[in-house]
């Protein structure tokens, strides 16, 4: 009777601990599964193509010219295909984020006379950085955790950044070497943004 018993208590205790052990797997499971959702940090990258054209005047001394040029235009002048990279990268925490979105390209022109010049290259860079504020709409990190849960939704934020603009210019003079200019350019930058995602994808 003895033994019976403590094999009576031996199995309430496992049955105890068992129960203790799935409570607790749950717990962990749906704690681990807000953490993920609550993490505060969040990116987003994006690569996308610029096609660049040309409208302006130019001018030297006494002489100027207009250029009104799109990008086909400029393809067709080219020596080879342009070397660029677009891309927007941004890095958010809570509703505070940070982004960076830069732009170059270059571009090897033809020369209209061979015996002057081997052609003109050409480099073009636009880059923009800044911090933003989402004043309206849910956190990044709360759009990444809840991605499937998603509805139509409309974002606005608020943003203060820098833009900086450079020119280069070389060519290839026969005899002379080589020529080249160069301009840079900063403007600061207030503005705002507006985001309605008609899918959560």
């Amino acid at each position: 009777m003895i033994l019976k018993a403590g094999y009576l208590s031996l199995s309430k205790l496992l049955a105890i601990a068992v129960t203790w052990m799935i409570v607790f797997s749950a717990q962990g499971v749906e704690t681990s599964k807000e953490d993920k959702i609550h993490n505060p940090w969040a990116f987003n990258f994006t690569l996308y193509t610029w096609l660049p054209g040309v409208n302006g005047k130019f001018s030297v001394g006494p002489y100027s010219k207009s250029v009104d040029a799109s990008f086909i235009d400029i393809a067709g002048k080219l020596r080879n295909f342009p070397l660029a990279f677009n891309g927007h990268i941004e890095a958010h925490y809570e509703k505070l984020g940070f982004y960076l979105d830069g732009n170059y390209m270059q571009m090897d022109f033809k020369p209209r006379f061979d015996r002057i010049s081997s052609g003109v290259s050409s480099e073009i860079g636009i880059m923009d950085y800044g911090v933003m504020y989402r004043v309206f709409g849910p956190s990044a990190s709360e759009r990444v955790g809840n991605w499937n849960k998603q509805s139509r939704s409309f974002l606005f934020d608020i943003y203060t950044a820098g833009r900086s603009i450079w020119r280069s210019n070389q060519i290839d003079v026969t005899r002379i070497g080589n020529v080249s200019g160069n301009k840079s350019f900063f403007a600061p930058v207030l503005g705002g943004r507006v985001l309605v995602e008609f899918t959560p994808r």
